[in-house]
């Protein structure tokens, strides 16, 4: 029991770490206002048009994270680029929670918590959750569809729900990224091996 309460205790102090390392991020990097610019500003572009259309979409980027954005817009009432820069640095908290919960199945548990305070202070990570971008997002799909598969793996039954979830999963990847392909064909490949 101990143990337990040990390891949530770490991971609450890596998740502190971490936030305090993006927040610090974004201070840093926008200052009073967040501006985005580049790709991250045609994110935020077909957000808006998928909250309020306008003749012609904006160009060229995968719908998965402008419509999560569009939702959010709908939702909160804050500006576009601060809930896009929020968004993305949310689900980069996220990743380190799925990645220790990924890690906790494979390695032992201290082991997890190394690789979840590695995750947390990866200046590269860090600086990418700051940037608006969907790669966080894209991340947190692709670790819940690895734990779905470790989950499956262990209990050897695939059944409709597990098959439902990793479809649902797969489809959202796809939507974020064009080249999510890459990293579904491992995973389908894997559980239709178990499978048959």
């Amino acid at each position: 029991m101990l143990h337990i309460l040990t390891n949530k205790f770490v991971v609450v102090l890596i998740l502190l770490l971490a936030f305090w390392l993006r927040f610090d991020g974004i201070d840093q990097k926008y200052g009073n206002e967040i501006r985005l610019v580049g790709a991250a500003a045609e994110y935020q572009e077909l957000a808006a048009y998928l909250v309020t259309p306008t003749v012609v979409p904006p160009p060229g980027n995968m719908p998965g994270f402008p419509l999560l954005l569009s939702v959010l817009h709908r939702l909160l009432p804050f500006e576009h680029a601060e809930i896009q820069v929020w968004t993305s640095l949310v689900c980069s908290m996220a990743n380190i929670v799925l990645t220790y919960l990924v890690a906790r199945r494979l390695v032992t548990s201290t082991m997890a918590l190394v690789t979840a305070g590695f995750v947390a202070v990866n200046p590269a990570v860090v600086e990418n959750a700051t940037n608006g971008m969907p790669e966080e997002f894209y991340a947190v799909g692709l670790l819940l569809l690895v734990l779905v598969y470790l989950r499956f793996r262990e209990g050897r039954d695939l059944g409709i729900r597990r098959c439902l979830i990793m479809g649902s999963l797969g489809a959202m990847l796809y939507s974020i990224r064009s080249d999510a392909v890459a990293a579904l064909l491992p995973i389908v490949s894997a559980v239709l091996i178990t499978q048959y």
